[in-house]
């Protein structure tokens, strides 16, 4: 629930920017990273916005996954 609420100003504008531009909210990786042929691959992650990074665990039981960020931008693990 603290995520959430957290989050919800960043959701409010990624909503307002796509009723102004058309840029979805959710968006896959090529999307923010076009001259990146790696991020053209990815098909199990996806940004939220242009900042947030998502990349859920699909397989059952895992304790991690491998994830690849783009090279050009700065990464935090929250």
């Amino acid at each position: 629930m603290f995520m959430r609420e957290r989050l919800r100003p960043y959701a409010m504008r990624q909503m307002a920017t796509y009723s102004k531009t058309g840029a979805p909210p959710l968006r896959r990786l090529f999307f923010e990273f076009p001259d990146d042929p790696e991020a053209w691959k990815v098909e199990d992650q996806h940004l939220f916005g242009p900042d947030l990074l998502v990349a859920p665990v699909l397989h059952y039981q895992a304790r991690s996954r491998s994830v690849y960020l783009p090279a050009g931008s700065r990464w935090t693990d929250v």
